[in-house]
């Protein structure tokens, strides 16, 4: 385990196959990640440092994250008994 990052786990029993096609997000984080990196490199002359990398990787997960569901859609859903406002 490398120091300071969280401890890989794997769920037993699943085909490799179903986790790739099913870690589709990840890629597109990997994607941006890499190209962020080498933005990075052209204009520092190196690679990141730990809390550099950090940044980048927060960066590229945002860049890929979904858009969040609407108001509206939260409206359509409740009103069919699927969503309810926290207390």
């Amino acid at each position: 385990m490398t120091p300071g990052l969280r401890p890989l786990m794997e769920t037993a029993g699943v085909d490799q196959k179903r986790i790739d096609r099913s870690a589709t997000r990840r890629r597109r984080i990997e994607d941006v990640l890499e190209g962020i990196t080498d933005d990075y490199v052209k204009k520092h002359g190196r690679l990141p440092g730990e809390r550099a990398r950090h940044g980048l990787a927060w960066w590229a997960a945002h860049e890929t994250r979904p858009e969040k569901k609407t108001l509206r859609a939260r409206w359509i859903c409740w009103s069919r008994g699927g969503w309810s406002p926290r207390s």
